[in-house]
């Protein structure tokens, strides 16, 4: 019925490996290199989508089953999905399981137009532990209470939609003391990292900071102007981070608010 040279892969392998959700239940996947195949068996689908010979590999014997190591078939999955023959959902993935240097070892033997994403991927990745680990940091110091957090990033952050703003976008809740504030966040993200750039500008408070782990740097700023917004509790959390972070951040109907009126002000 299936084909000899072939193996569990992709989203069926992710999930046997608890590193996927939302996966089909009555569909099993898996890669061969003869033929892609399809093939219907009491009420089950088993799909076996053809990758190159050379990529074959990388699987491991549970159960009296071959099935693909949890890093091979998620880089089947990109590689695939580079091609327009796979639909990788990342959003379903628990990649802070990934060993993320297995995924670049194996991504080295695939197509420039696969490792591209992947590259992407752990860029992301590695940028929202980095924006976590600063969240947590100030909130440790009991610093995000006097604030709301917005923008784009808050948007990825709070409702895992697909923006890719590299900031921190922070608004005050009521009228405090800025500078004397400014200083206790400079002294709170010093501790940890290095503060490229520190600023009190007219509109904003400016703050950019690098770690030693993650080349890139994070700007974090915060608008001078205290107004009145509507905002929530919300958890900041990635899928590239076991840390988790309680805050204050504006309404989905806030941020389009704020959008739009940024908007007006372009003229």
């Amino acid at each position: 019925m299936g084909q000899s040279l072939s193996h569990i892969a992709l989203m069926t392998a992710l999930d046997y490996h608890e590193i996927a959700t939302q996966v089909q239940r009555e569909l099993i996947e898996s890669v061969a290199i003869k033929r892609t195949k399809e093939l219907s068996l009491n009420g089950c689908i088993f799909r076996y989508p053809k990758i190159r010979g050379a990529l074959f590999g990388g699987f491991i014997r549970q159960q009296g089953v071959f099935i693909a190591t949890p890093e091979k078939a998620f880089v089947d999955a990109a590689y695939l999905m580079s091609f327009g023959r796979y639909a990788l959902v990342l959003a379903a993935i628990d990649a802070k399981k990934l060993n993320r240097k297995e995924v670049a070892r194996l991504s080295r033997s695939y197509p420039l137009k696969t490792r591209k994403p992947l590259e992407k991927l752990d860029i992301l990745g590695c940028h929202e532990v980095f924006e976590i680990e600063v969240l947590a940091q100030l909130n440790n110091a009991k610093l995000l209470g006097l604030l709301v957090f917005g923008g784009d990033t808050m948007l990825r952050l709070c409702h895992e939609l697909n923006r890719y703003s590299v900031d921190l976008d922070f608004w005050f809740i009521r009228k405090i003391p800025q500078r004397a504030f400014f200083n206790r966040l400079l002294k709170t993200l010093g501790r940890n990292d290095e503060i490229t750039d520190a600023q009190i500008k007219h509109f904003t408070l400016l703050i950019e900071v690098r770690t030693g782990s993650y080349p890139k740097r994070l700007k974090i700023e915060i608008r001078r102007e205290e107004k009145e917004c509507d905002f929530q509790a919300k958890i900041v959390f990635s899928h590239f981070s076991t840390k988790q972070v309680l805050l204050q951040a504006h309404t989905l109907e806030q941020t389009m608010k704020n959008k739009i009126e940024a908007l007006l002000d372009r003229g």
